[in-house]
């Protein structure tokens, strides 16, 4: 009878003391549930807050990446252009001057040899004056 009552003891101890009586291992089992349950919507707001902070950030990166690009084709717009009017203005012009002094050079020659640079100067100048105002896309789609 001794040895009975001593295992009862024991294995009444051995559960206080580990803390794992059926009655307080379902509390802490409801407690543990109630607790996962409450931090669900933070959980759920904090993915929300991290998906928009990406997007914000993938946003912005875009942003920033269409406005070099925007620079670059303004900056080579640009020198497009620039290119261009020496060409009207060092050779060109010049040479209008020339073929109108000598009366035997034939104008088809200009023609044939400056066809239409005026034109596309005055284009690319008015694109690069509306890319500067505006949003680039729009605008090479509206000169293409």
């Amino acid at each position: 009878k001794s040895d009975e009552g001593e295992l009862h003891s024991r294995d009444s101890v051995t559960s206080h003391a580990s803390g794992c009586s059926t009655e307080s291992g379902y509390m802490r089992e409801y407690e543990e549930e109630v607790l996962l349950a409450s931090l669900l919507p933070i959980q759920a707001a904090i993915y929300a807050a991290l998906k928009r902070y990406r997007a914000a950030r993938k946003a912005k990166k875009k942003k920033r990446y269409r406005e070099n690009l925007r620079k670059e084709l303004l900056k080579s717009e640009e020198a497009y252009i620039a290119g261009l009017k020496i060409l009207q203005n060092q050779f060109k012009r010049p040479i209008e001057e020339l073929f109108k002094s000598k009366k035997r050079w034939n104008r088809d020659d200009l023609v044939a040899m400056f066809n239409n640079l005026d034109a596309i100067v005055t284009l690319h100048d008015n694109m690069v004056r509306e890319m500067r105002a505006g949003e680039a896309p729009a605008v090479l789609l509206k000169y293409s």
